[in-house]
């Protein structure tokens, strides 16, 4: 009982050789339909979750360097006041 191989059977409608199965490859026509959506699903997956993350990196990036900004710009408008950043933050 050995499996049946792919291709190199005998033309349909001529006896097998013997030892091996008739093969029908268009059985699997589906089922190669099938493999080839779920192929093309996960390589949409995957292409949204990394569109996504580099959104994500690029909006926290940006935020980095607003919070930069308004701690500069804090620290300069506390020292106009006479009060460092760290006396505040030791004040708190």
């Amino acid at each position: 009982a050995s499996a049946p191989s792919l291709g190199g059977g005998a033309a349909e409608g001529e006896p097998a050789p013997p030892g091996k199965k008739n093969f029908n490859i268009k059985q699997y026509k589906g089922l190669l339909g099938n493999i080839q959506d779920v192929k093309n699903s996960v390589e949409d997956d995957r292409r949204r979750a990394k569109e996504k993350q580099q959104a994500l990196e690029a909006r926290m990036k940006a935020s980095e360097a607003e919070a930069a900004i308004v701690q500069k710009e804090l620290s300069v408008q506390l020292r106009c006041a006479g009060r460092s950043y760290q006396q505040l933050l030791g004040a708190t």
